[in-house]
């Protein structure tokens, strides 16, 4: 599984001043009215990113965009990346493009996930391990015999099988059932 930088973006409309507009010279801007519209297809997002993580970003470069209020992935491309940063929060701006923007609007969240390396997990089957109380534990094999370990739990797969956050080592064999 692969953990991801999560860059925070806000969608934004194309670049370009409004290509349909229903404005004229000299008209006054009133809130029911819409000033004109944006093609639908294309759709920009901005956000922040960290200088101090260890990868480089650069122009054309593909990504997943996580939209939550659709809760759907698009494919997104670095299309910018602003040469300046800022000193005091140590970021810089980053905008990328949607191929295809169908159902986003102008001001939506995103997140953008960037991978930043490789984990491995470990994961054993739900039923092997006890709770006692708010403790977790699991038996474990050894020569002595079985022995009963603490272990942090981690997130849970549809398969019944979760996480080992601490506790056991790859390789260490575990019992569902006591022997």
């Amino acid at each position: 599984m692969l953990p991801c930088l999560e860059v925070i973006l806000l969608c934004k409309p194309i670049k370009t001043a409004l290509p349909f507009s229903n404005m004229a010279p000299g008209f006054k801007a009133v809130r029911s009215v819409p000033a004109g519209y944006l093609p639908p297809h294309e759709f920009h997002f901005q956000g922040i990113q960290d200088l101090d993580r260890d990868f480089i970003l650069e122009i054309k470069q593909v990504f997943q965009l996580s939209i939550i209020a659709l809760g759907r992935l698009f494919e997104a491309v670095v299309d910018e990346i602003v040469p300046s940063a800022d000193p005091g929060s140590r970021t810089f701006l980053v905008k990328v493009r949607l191929a295809s923007g169908s159902g986003l609007f102008p001001g939506m969240f995103g997140r953008l996930l960037i991978p930043i390396g490789q984990t491995k997990k470990i994961y054993i089957p739900q039923k092997a391990v006890t709770h006692v109380g708010q403790l977790n534990f699991v038996m474990v094999r050894t020569n002595q015999g079985p022995v009963r370990r603490y272990v942090r739990l981690g997130s849970r797969t549809p398969d019944d099988h979760v996480e080992i956050i601490s506790g056991l080592s790859q390789g260490e064999q575990i019992l569902t059932s006591p022997e």
